[in-house]
């Protein structure tokens, strides 16, 4: 387990705060995905919620992306 240090970050590389910042926009648009399920605008919270992940994930430096999904 590494340790976090004052700025929240592990391993000097990985800003925690900036990965929960992306984390909770992307989830934020899956629930709007989900609460337009059988409406006519599913589709287009469909595609953007798939931009968002793409935006998100090219966002993201490579050394943090694995952390978008573990926290």
């Amino acid at each position: 387990m590494r340790m976090k240090d004052a700025k929240g970050s592990i391993s000097g590389n990985v800003d925690i705060e900036r990965v929960k910042y992306w984390k909770e926009s992307l989830d934020a648009v899956y629930r709007y995905l989900e609460s337009t399920r059988g409406k006519p605008e599913h589709l287009l919270a469909k595609a953007l919620y798939i931009e968002m992940q793409d935006l998100v994930e090219s966002s993201l430096p490579p050394e943090m992306e694995h952390y978008l999904y573990r926290c």
